[in-house]
């Protein structure tokens, strides 16, 4: 019935003229802090960070940053380690980062180093 109804949706659904263009891009750890300032110095924003425990298939953790930057969202990807998952804050580049970096930390155990709040969120 749900996958009808979908159908059904989709069918009706159109490409929106001139939709965001989307860019994937795996980087280190390292290189966040200075992507995150180009963004942000060119009047892009944090839309979500959110964590991922891939331990069962690649003995490692994840995490994942989208930006939208002149009309285009930028995805980023980091392999982090499962011994020590953790990647540099990013909350004094963009606020609002604060919060989802206390979600990773409280939920999957991955840290961002010299965050201002490292309480956990749960």
């Amino acid at each position: 019935m749900e996958q009808v109804l979908t159908d059904q949706l989709l069918e009706r659904a159109r490409a929106i003229p001139g939709a965001v263009r989307a860019w994937r891009l795996e980087l280190a750890p390292a290189e966040l802090r200075e992507i995150c300032t180009r963004v942000r110095t060119d009047g892009g924003r944090l839309i979500a960070i959110w964590g991922e425990d891939d331990t069962d298939r690649s003995a490692r953790f994840a995490l994942h940053v989208t930006l939208v930057i002149r009309a285009s969202i930028l995805c980023l990807l980091m392999r982090l380690s499962q011994n020590d998952p953790a990647y540099p804050s990013i909350a004094d580049i963009f606020p609002a980062a604060g919060r989802m970096q206390r979600a990773t930390w409280g939920l999957l155990g991955i840290r961002a180093e010299d965050s201002p709040d490292e309480r956990k969120w749960v």
